[in-house]
């Protein structure tokens, strides 16, 4: 009993164990096994001698099929279990070693010794030498004789001095840890830490935004609410950290969402504060359904709610709904007054730079995620949007970032998964692998309804070439979002160049950040205004965007009013012969100049597929062949696949 109350609380599972090892299960049984796993080794790792912790973890590696480190798990966890209570640890300075213990032990029955024989009264007994006794041994020595004699009082043996210092020690030592241990107990049981509160928990989760921190504040609330009376401000932030996760990461929580939100609304008299989150929720929602005029309505309802100062997440929600339609100044007003009232909201921060870069402005942009990375580097839309302004302006080492983002998340969350593959895409184009882009690009593309991801796959496809394909996507961004927003109006720009549309007509796109929309902004200026607009244009841009993307780099020799130098031409005539359209293209162009049609006819024939300028490819084709003569003749295989791609572009009737 008393090894009870000594070592009870100090091994027994606490209520916050437990609560961590039913998130682990919740998360298994929910399919999300990098997040089940990422949390149950963490608590092994902080509590080795928690056997379900280490049981439900090796579950977790045997349902991902790596069943070579889930059977060590499961035996050491059933080791665990098998164990015996401890007893009272003693020191390992005071522990007596073997020896000494087969020393000290005394022997199970005294031997026999036999009788002694008698003796003549005038020989003197002789005395045999007694054996030594044992050290430890506090029992007296009895001698066997047959004869009937009062027995000698032995007086057991004492040990010297320094052994009984030691032995005083050891008790003393002893009454000391059981009274430490009672204290504790006492202490423990008197003041126990409470709970941490549903609330707390999901404010910490919105505040951090990452997947992993909203999915984990979820369950522990939905643990929470289950045990404990419901209250309607922990019901309606779960309903936000739904909305989130149903927005942000495509997570399939809106019944969830909508569940929470109603059962909050049944309480009796609603703060204000209560029904503001809650509108804001319906707007998030409203957004990933695609109805922005609801999304709008809720908006407008949750900041007006708390006037004059509403929270931070119904301006978060008014920005988006800003974003979508178009009003990107709007939506930069919203973002600067809730980071006034909450700047330690990571969502915020994120939002922010998306603006900025939106903006043209990538310094500002990243020095905002550097910001936010810091404090969680596993905030994957942080580390998206981060490999974004890191292309931006130039720097090769953004695939970094790109690598780093889609480790985890984009297992479990689709808007991640999108994300990733429109990054991949665009790193396949900048390699050269414009197959790879084209496929990745439209595979994403079935994977996801988010106009902003839509509309850089259209980007994307359109600088490709892909314009018909290009034109089906962005046409389903908007649905969900006005033509007027700045991702949108980038793809709807590359689609009409891809047309060959020229001059005043084409809409005016403004401070582009990113190589793709660098080179469409390029091209606009050359169509507008030729050379003298280019290069205007191409002193505003990094330079190192020069570096990382060929067609970029290419395209600018589009700027020089005279010929080429006889270096730059071999390097873009090598270029050429190893198949890459863009410089087949521009040294077309150079050879119209020159008037050289033969040589044109020759290097356009070449720039038919594969890059944004096609149609204007296939013009200059077309009268480079006319203008030629013999032996020269269309390829007209070439120009009916071109109209296959871009039904819009004006070719000859062939």
């Amino acid at each position: 009993m008393a090894k009870q109350v000594v070592w009870g609380p100090l091994t027994a599972p606490n209520a916050e164990i437990t609560e961590e090892v039913e998130l682990g299960r919740t998360l298994l049984v929910q399919g999300h096994l990098e997040t089940a796993q990422r949390v149950l080794l963490k608590l092994c790792q902080a509590q080795p001698e928690c056997a379900e912790a280490f049981r439900v973890l090796s579950l977790v590696l045997s349902k991902k099929g790596d069943e070579q480190r889930a059977r060590p798990l499961m035996d050491y966890a059933n080791e665990i279990d098998a164990q015996p209570p401890s007893e009272i640890p003693a020191h390992v300075g005071d522990s007596p070693s073997d020896a000494v213990t087969k020393r000290n032990r005394l022997p199970a029955s005294p031997p026999a010794r036999p009788a002694p024989s008698p003796r003549a009264p005038d020989q003197p007994a002789r005395t045999a030498p007694a054996p030594a006794a044992p050290a430890a041994s506090i029992a007296p020595v009895v001698p066997t004789s047959p004869v009937a004699a009062p027995l000698p009082v032995v007086q057991p043996l004492r040990p010297p001095p320094y052994r009984r210092g030691g032995v005083l020690l050891a008790f003393f030592s002893g009454v000391a840890v059981v009274a430490s241990g009672v204290a504790i107990y006492s202490y423990q049981g008197s003041t126990k830490p409470p709970r941490p509160s549903s609330r707390g928990e999901l404010d910490k989760a919105l505040a951090a935004g990452t997947l992993e921190a909203l999915m984990r504040g979820r369950d522990v609330a939905r643990i929470n609410l289950e045990t404990r009376e419901a209250e309607p401000d922990s019901l309606v932030r779960l309903g936000l950290v739904n909305a989130f996760l149903v927005l942000d990461y495509d997570v399939d929580a809106k019944k969830d969402a909508e569940r929470a939100l109603d059962r909050a609304g049944k309480s009796p008299n609603p703060s204000q504060e209560r029904v503001a989150l809650a509108a804001t929720a319906r707007s998030l929602l409203a957004l990933a359904a695609g109805d922005r005029g609801a999304a709008k309505q809720q908006a407008e309802t949750a900041v007006a709610a708390v006037a004059p100062d509403p929270p931070a997440y119904a301006l978060l929600a008014s920005a988006r709904v800003r974003t979508l339609a178009g009003d990107a100044a709007g939506a930069a007003r919203d973002l600067d007054r809730a980071i006034g009232i909450a700047g330690d909201i990571a969502p915020l921060r994120v939002d922010w730079a998306a603006t900025r870069l939106d903006q043209g402005d990538p310094v500002a942009a990243r020095r905002a995620l550097i910001a936010v990375l810091e404090k969680d580097p596993e905030y994957s839309r942080a580390r998206l949007l981060l490999a974004d302004a890191e292309r931006a302006l130039g720097e090769a080492g953004w695939t970094k970032d790109l690598e780093l983002a889609c480790k985890s998340d984009a297992k479990i969350s689709r808007n991640v998964r999108a994300l990733c593959a429109v990054g991949s895409a665009a790193q396949a184009r900048l390699d050269g692998d414009r197959g790879g882009a084209l496929r990745k690009a439209k595979a994403a593309s079935q994977t996801t309804e988010d106009p902003q991801a839509l509309a850089q796959m259209a980007l994307l496809l359109a600088l490709i070439g892909e314009i018909d394909g290009a034109d089906e996507i962005l046409g389903r961004a908007a649905k969900a979002a006005d033509p007027a927003a700045v991702a949108l109006k980038w793809a709807d720009l590359a689609i009409r160049l891809g047309r060959g549309e020229k001059g005043s007509g084409l809409p005016t796109v403004e401070t582009p950040a990113g190589p793709e929309r660098d080179l469409v902004a390029l091209r606009a200026a050359y169509a507008r205004s030729g050379t003298a607009g280019l290069v205007i244009l191409l002193k505003a841009l990094p330079p190192g965007i020069q570096d990382i993307d060929w067609e970029v780099r290419t395209f600018a020799k589009l700027g020089q009013d005279g010929p080429m130098s006889k270096a730059e031409a071999q390097t873009l005539e090598k270029r050429a012969e190893r198949w890459n359209p863009v410089a087949s293209y521009v040294l077309g162009v150079f050879a119209t100049r020159d008037r050289d049609f033969k040589l044109a006819t020759r290097r356009l024939e070449k720039a038919l597929a594969w890059h944004g300028d096609t149609c204007l490819a296939a013009a200059l084709y077309v009268d480079a062949v006319k203008r030629a003569g013999r032996p020269f003749q269309l390829n007209k295989a070439a120009l009916r696949a071109l109209h296959g791609r871009n039904a819009k572009c004006p070719l000859p009737d062939l």
